[in-house]
């Protein structure tokens, strides 16, 4: 699960990485366009941002919750071995 969370994380950085990379891109080519296309583009381009923001948000709640499962299996494996331990204790006394 951890390499599962890495994993997730990372692509969410290069995701990030790729949308900022794209608003450069975009304001400068904005630069020196204008008219109605311009308009048009710009808003189809804000809601391809959006969008991609979304799905971003989305891969970091699913790196959380896949750390917050890795520590709390890791914890009930934890709690388990420490009783089955005092019970093997128990029973080998």
């Amino acid at each position: 699960m951890q390499q599962g969370a890495t994993k997730v994380d990372d692509a969410a950085t290069q995701i990030q990485g790729h949308i900022s990379s794209l608003r450069g891109e975009v304001e400068t080519m904005m630069g020196g366009w204008r008219g109605e296309a311009a308009s048009t583009f710009v808003q189809v381009h804000d809601s391809f941002e959006m969008q991609a923001n979304k799905i971003n948000k989305a891969l970091r709640a699913m790196h959380d919750a896949l750390r917050a499962t890795h520590q709390t299996y890791g914890t009930q494996e934890a709690n388990q071995t420490q009783t089955l331990s005092g019970l093997a204790g128990q029973i080998n006394a």
